[in-house]
């Protein structure tokens, strides 16, 4: 058992969800404004036609301008929604009052119309916790993403949000670790493909 790792880990995702919270709201919009700038000059996201998003919370990245910018676009844009007993399915939204609260408080669509998977979007934008430079992810460990990715996990389409101090060298991984790897990870500071 890797209780060292898993120790570890736990210890990294409270220091950065208590850091997260310390951020001022008006600091943490400012610099979701820098993010933003950098993803709509990110040519991966200029030519996608369709993209997953999610509605941020508890202090993560700022993604109403991604949504809007989107939509004015051109592009499709799905949210993520829970399905019991823990399953990610994503809907299309048009604009962010299309959103509720739903599980564990999260806002999801509240108009399941049109659904795609992981596997038919061009970009996905994936929340984090914390992340290291080779595209591991730290969330909030319950495994919904993991879940939901996997079949897209050999597509190079996965992009991880942060901020530039939820960005660490390394994370330590037990051998059987099912996690799914982020190709790039977009920071106020920069986009870094995920090799």
């Amino acid at each position: 058992m890797d209780t060292g790792g898993l120790e570890l880990r736990e210890a990294l995702r409270k220091e950065h969800l208590s850091r997260r919270r310390g951020f001022r709201e008006a600091e943490r919009e400012k610099i979701g404004s820098r993010i933003l700038e950098k993803i709509l000059e990110f040519p991966e996201y200029q030519k996608a036609r369709r993209i997953a998003l999610y509605a941020d919370m508890r202090g993560e990245v700022p993604t109403g301008g991604i949504l809007r910018a989107a939509t004015q676009g051109g592009k499709a844009v799905f949210y993520p929604r829970v399905i019991p007993p823990g399953a990610l399915r994503f809907f299309r939204v048009y604009l962010s009052s299309e959103l509720r609260e739903g599980t564990f408080r999260i806002p999801e669509p509240v108009f399941p119309f049109e659904e795609r998977t992981p596997e038919e979007f061009d970009l996905i934008f994936v929340p984090g916790v914390v992340f290291d430079l080779q595209g591991t992810r730290l969330g909030y460990g319950r495994g919904f993403y993991d879940r939901a990715l996997a079949p897209a996990a050999s597509r190079k389409s996965k992009a991880g949000l942060a901020f530039g101090f939820q960005i660490v060298p390394r994370i330590p991984l037990p051998p059987d670790d099912r996690g799914v790897a982020m190709d790039w990870l977009i920071t106020e500071e920069r986009i870094g493909r995920i090799n």
